[in-house]
């Protein structure tokens, strides 16, 4: 009898720790504050138009590389498909040791039904999470 309780036990941890480990699956919004938070609202403002508030996002450094707001226009429309992104997933997230930069894994859905897989690389600047140039993985 205590050697199938032990099993119950065991069994209900594992299904716990796969539910908790499901809710981490970044499918909904990120944490606000967090390097994903900031990765989804770049691509919000970017859905909305909101062209110079996406690109006041990006890192000191970025900035100076996408410094043409028509450029950078034209690689937003091209980047969201003109608007038809469906949600932006985060699949993996790390804050350095040095609690300055960051990584971000994610996935643009669009509405279409295809998907996108990026990386991008953040720093904390003022205690804001800024983002780095985002490449295709």
């Amino acid at each position: 009898m205590k050697d199938r309780h032990r099993r119950i036990t065991a069994s209900t941890l594992l299904v716990l720790a796969a539910l908790a480990l499901g809710g981490c699956s970044g499918s909904g919004p990120a944490e606000e504050g967090t390097p994903g938070a900031a990765v989804q609202n770049f691509y919000r403002h970017l859905g909305a138009g909101s062209y110079e508030a996406a690109q006041a996002m990006y890192s000191a450094e970025a900035r100076e590389i996408v410094a043409d707001p028509e450029m950078f226009r034209s690689w937003a429309d091209q980047a969201t498909r003109q608007d038809s992104i469906e949600k932006v997933v985060i699949t993996g997230s790390n804050i350095a040791e040095d609690q300055v930069n960051a990584s971000v894994d994610f996935e643009i859905e669009f509405r279409d039904g295809s998907t996108e897989a990026y990386s991008v690389r953040l720093v904390d600047e003022g205690g804001e999470w800024k983002l780095g140039l985002v490449v295709p993985k």
